[in-house]
């Protein structure tokens, strides 16, 4: 609020005197923090300006916390889960704080594979299970000598028999819900010595 008295005397002298204040009775208000709550990142951005979170009559005390400890915005943080805290208290004392919970994940998913390994070389029958180290990772693709695998339970998993000699590439792909993707290929060979040795022949010949 602004006040301004003013007064003139008989003689038609005037004079003026303002007065400035301000009148909270309310909190500081921060904004919404949507954009991180219940979400999973594979890189995040907390150099936030905390001035433009906060509105409030008043200057405001703005801090940020990361698990109950200070933060200040951009120094490393791990792979986890976090909640961001923001307070804000303003020159009366008047206080408010606001959370959000995330997960940070940088780390690509991982494949199980049983049954085979990248170089073997069998003389029976392949029974091939894969799957990923973490329950929340999907599959997108597994792919054998360029033919699609069915994928089960939900994208987690696939099996396959290999019935026929022959030489084998296993394809696999997969992503998790951070968005970091994944591939990897195994080569085995079903049949013998020989013919494991011919297959590494014509590799070097197309290479060469």
């Amino acid at each position: 609020y602004d006040i301004t008295i003013s007064s003139r005397d008989i003689a038609g002298n005037e004079s003026s005197y303002s007065v400035h204040f301000t009148i909270d009775t309310t909190a500081p208000v921060i904004k919404d923090l949507s954009e991180f709550d219940g979400k999973t990142f594979n890189n995040i951005d907390l150099d936030l300006d905390l001035d433009e979170l906060v509105s409030d009559l008043t200057v405001c005390d703005v801090r940020m916390y990361l698990n109950g400890s200070e933060y200040d915005g951009v120094s490393d943080i791990e792979d986890g889960s976090y909640t961001l805290l923001i307070t804000a208290e303003d020159e009366l004392g008047h206080r408010s704080e606001k959370s959000a919970t995330f997960v940070l994940d940088t780390k690509a998913p991982v494949f199980i594979v049983t049954g085979v390994e990248d170089g073997d070389v069998k003389e029976e029958n392949y029974d091939i299970e894969i799957s990923l180290q973490l329950d929340e990772d999907k599959l997108t693709s597994v792919k054998l000598n360029d033919k699609d695998v069915l994928l089960s339970n939900n994208n987690t998993t696939a099996t396959l028999k290999v019935t026929d000699r022959g030489v084998y590439e296993l394809y696999m792909a997969a992503v998790d819900p951070a968005g970091n993707e994944a591939e990897q290929i195994i080569s085995f060979v079903y049949g013998d010595e020989e013919m494991a040795a011919a297959a590494l022949d014509d590799t070097v010949c197309k290479t060469d």
